[in-house]
């Protein structure tokens, strides 16, 4: 790859979020050498809106742009979008990798092909070789 990777970090943004784990992630993936998007800098939304799926929607069109995908999932967050920008990613053919340091064995990733991983320096290990094949 001859330009700087651009990669999609994906975590909890509406239903609470693991903020020490999201900012170790982007801080690891930007010292090994990526741009990132982080879609929790780019929404603010009412308390009381009344949720659609265009905030989706325009993430899906951001994700379709970038070289690979980041997910961070905990067992105690739940994430609907997360878990929909995973499955958006590898029906798009994205890399795609999951740190889930606290997670257990997962039957629905396990039929997307995923295992998470434990180590933080290992998900980015393997989601930079994706990327550079």
């Amino acid at each position: 790859m001859t330009s700087t990777p651009v990669v999609y970090l994906a975590a909890a943004i509406d239903q609470g979020e693991a903020v020490d784990t999201r900012r170790k992630a982007k801080e690891a993936l930007l010292a090994h050498g990526n741009a990132i998007f982080d879609p929790s800098g780019g929404w603010s939304v009412p308390k009381f809106g009344k949720p659609s799926g265009s905030l989706q929607t325009a993430n899906f069109a951001l994700l379709d742009r970038c070289d690979g995908l980041f997910a961070i999932l905990t067992p105690d967050v739940m994430t609907v979008g997360t878990i929909l920008e995973i499955h958006h990613a590898i029906d798009c053919g994205i890399p795609t990798v999951v740190y889930g340091p606290d997670l257990k064995p997962s039957w629905a990733l396990s039929f997307l092909d995923l295992t998470p991983h434990k180590y933080l320096s290992e998900a980015i290990d393997d989601l930079k070789g994706q990327i550079d094949v």
